[in-house]
């Protein structure tokens, strides 16, 4: 199972990533998805079993993942923010859940029940 995490900050238009000095860099939406297309061709992203982006607000950066043929993103709504303990539940039980075996989409569903009982969320 090969996966591709991304943690940060999003935007309903861009994912926020850091360039080599150490400050902001917003990749927006529409140029992600060209380069996830010009991977695409070159069987660049064809290993990957799973993408999770895991920042507010991120659904549109997943539909350019999905649009290159990865099998399972998880992203947050594009309406949505998600809080850090949100986040950290549900990372947690989801890789857990890998971590034993289970397929990514059982996993999914294991780290959607974390946030749900989770205390803290």
């Amino acid at each position: 199972c090969v996966g591709l995490h991304y943690s940060g900050h999003g935007d309903p238009s861009y994912l926020s990533m850091e360039d080599g000095r150490g400050g902001a860099h917003f990749v927006q939406v529409d140029r992600l998805r060209r380069l996830l297309q010009a991977g695409s061709a070159s069987g660049g992203t064809a290993s990957l079993s799973f993408v999770f982006v895991s920042a507010c607000f991120s659904e549109a950066a997943a539909q350019a993942f999905v649009e290159v043929g990865v099998p399972h993103v998880i992203a947050v709504r594009r309406n949505s923010r998600v809080s850090d303990p949100a986040a950290h539940a549900f990372t947690r039980a989801f890789y857990l859940a890998l971590a034993v075996g289970e397929k990514v989409r059982a996993a999914f569903d294991i780290g959607k029940q974390a946030v749900v009982n989770a205390p803290s969320v």
